[in-house]
């Protein structure tokens, strides 16, 4: 497994900011945060999901990541980083009420 961070920076108040995502060794991207400026967030591990979200439809480039038509270059965080803020993610869900719902695609 490989972890990557993404920190886009623009005016799009509907795209996220940041991008934490968890990708298998075959490039299929199985876990994904996104981070928004608005200090909202969803989630989904492909079986359940927090707001509108998909995982990637294609197989993930090692060197870049397309971000609504703008190449950005993949920072591999650790899985621990990752881990830390996934977990985080899904408490503030849980304690806040916020429901996971059965992954669909969007």
């Amino acid at each position: 497994m490989k972890y990557y961070k993404i920190a886009w920076k623009h005016n799009l108040k509907e795209e996220p900011s940041l991008i934490l995502g968890e990708i298998n060794d075959n490039l299929w991207e199985v876990r994904r945060i996104e981070f928004f400026q608005d200090g909202s967030f969803r989630y989904t591990d492909g079986y359940k999901k927090v707001g509108d979200i998909d995982l990637a439809e294609n197989r993930m480039d090692e060197k870049l990541l397309n971000v609504d038509g703008e190449s950005v270059r993949i920072i591999y965080i650790s899985k621990s980083d990752f881990e830390n803020e996934w977990n985080k993610a899904k408490k503030y869900a849980s304690d806040n009420h916020i429901p996971e719902r059965n992954y669909t695609k969007s």
